[in-house]
């Protein structure tokens, strides 16, 4: 009873007749309660059903709510269904977001939908962004397109230019060096 009165009381849009249904359906639950409560407070654009959709499913409702809140308060707003499906896949959302919010210190054009593609493809992108060999995709247009190789010794890398196998204008890292550059300022 607790927990009803705790819902209604904080006034996030939940009347009587919904909290008896969270009730029958087994979601009046602090697991779903808290989470509603805080995303409400918060502004976030999540419904109660995708929250108790993810509890229902699993998943740690709270977690994708304060990942959504903290990226929401950066102005990187990411959709919480995004979020909810990073947890359901066994992810830990926040180490997710952490480490995304690293990664834009470097990166700000950086999306989270790319770190969760990567990720589902297998690649691990918390690692290499707490390494910091993550480098992003490179935008043109509609198409995103990454190059990764190396490390490479100079003349490899100038042999690679010449044959065209590494364009001019692809970033490398010098050692030592902390900014990515166009090999073409290595090169000449």
């Amino acid at each position: 009873m607790k927990l009803l009165f705790t819902l209604l009381a904080s006034d996030v849009g939940v009347s009587f007749a919904g909290a008896l249904g969270m009730k029958l359906r087994g979601t009046l639950k602090p697991g779903v309660v808290f989470p509603i409560i805080s995303a409400s407070k918060a502004g976030l654009e999540a419904s109660v059903t995708a929250i108790e959709t993810q509890f229902l499913a699993g998943g740690d409702a709270q977690a994708v709510v304060n990942a959504a809140i903290s990226l929401d308060a950066i102005g990187a707003p990411v959709d919480f269904m995004l979020l909810a499906a990073c947890d359901l896949a066994g992810w830990d959302v926040m180490a997710m977001t952490k480490a995304y919010l690293k990664a834009r210190e470097r990166f700000p054009d950086l999306e989270f939908r790319e770190l969760s593609g990567r990720r589902s493809e297998g690649e691990d992108v918390i690692e290499k962004i707490t390494a910091g060999t993550f480098v992003p995709s490179v935008q043109t247009e509609d198409w995103r397109v990454r190059i990764e190789t190396g490390p490479l010794s100079f003349e490899e890398l100038k042999e690679r230019v010449a044959s065209g196998e590494i364009p001019d204008d692809a970033l490398a890292l010098r050692p030592g060096a902390e900014d990515w550059l166009p090999v073409d300022r290595f090169i000449r």
